[in-house]
């Protein structure tokens, strides 16, 4: 730890490099909430980590997490990133509810691979719409998301067809949910699409929930575009 353990870090339009290190902190935040305003946290070097334990006070960091970086979540309460990421190791949320919102990405660039995986453990991933623009891709296509007894959430917004396709879902553990909601009333739809669902263990399972679920019209809906494995036409049985 370059910084003393479990301090906030504020990043407002700098940088900050981890340059191999592993550092733990209480909060990553920045001033302003408008994508580009919280500046960068990146790794030159590998095996950069970042591990961050919240306090129970939502947070909102308006910057981007690139590099050779891993990012660790837990704590409390809500952390929203409202910039574009792309680091390139994996991701743990281990508590509380991480949003990804505005302009909110766990993306992959030219030349750049994005976050190998995203583990939500006893946690929620909410990947959110509802702010200042609706967005087609916030999470990789091919970036497995692997679930223990966790919440992964979409979350349309009003007036739209919002859509979102993320990689395969592993349930790795316990009961996980994940919910669609379209926004507001009247002509509005949210699809979230799961590139494959595997169960990883005899006992996790899955509930998929949202209003009027998977009805014709305007409403929620889950696809699984590369299928799921069925026992006697059962997933997971």
């Amino acid at each position: 730890n370059t910084l003393t353990p479990n301090n906030f870090l504020v990043v407002n339009g700098g940088t900050v490099d981890l340059d191999g290190n592993l550092q733990y902190i209480s909060g990553l935040v920045s001033d302003g909430t408008i994508a580009g305003s919280g500046g960068i946290v990146t790794g030159s070097a590998p095996s950069s980590t970042l591990v961050m334990n919240q306090d129970n006070t939502a947070r909102t960091f308006a910057g981007s997490i690139t590099g050779n970086v891993t990012f660790a979540r837990a704590g409390l309460n809500t952390f929203t990133l409202t910039g574009a990421s792309n680091y390139t190791g994996s991701t743990y949320l281990m508590g509380g509810t991480t949003t990804l919102k505005d302009f909110g990405t766990l993306l992959g660039t030219p030349g750049v691979s994005g976050t190998t995986d995203i583990r939500v453990r006893y946690a929620s991933l909410v990947i959110d719409n509802t702010g200042l623009t609706n967005m087609t891709d916030r999470v990789g296509d091919s970036i497995p998301i692997l679930l223990r007894d966790a919440t992964l959430s979409f979350l349309g917004r009003a007036q739209t067809d919002s859509t979102e396709t993320v990689g395969v879902v592993h349930l790795v553990e316990g009961s996980s949910t994940i919910n669609v909601t379209a926004g507001g009333t009247g002509g509005n739809s949210a699809t979230l699409t799961l590139s494959g669902l595997v169960q990883d263990a005899n006992r996790a399972s899955v509930n998929f929930t949202g209003t009027n679920l998977g009805q014709i019209g305007s409403g929620p809906r889950v696809m699984i575009s590369g299928g799921a494995p069925l026992a006697n036409h059962i997933i997971g049985a």
